[in-house]
């Protein structure tokens, strides 16, 4: 593991108390000299789907 990085996540409103999640999504590096990205994230779109759907 690389790092950490704190993603805020903001949902509509449940009973009028605004919703907030604050997740702390790992970053991982690639040793392997051969992969051109260095740094990827984790994704959890079971639990937070892409912006837009």
């Amino acid at each position: 593991m690389h790092s950490r990085r704190t993603v805020r996540l903001v949902h509509a409103p449940c009973f009028d108390t605004p919703v907030v999640v604050l997740w702390r999504k790992r970053r991982y590096r690639c040793r392997e000299e051969a992969w051109a990205v260095g740094t990827f994230t984790e994704q959890v779109s079971d639990l937070f789907p892409p912006r837009g759907c």
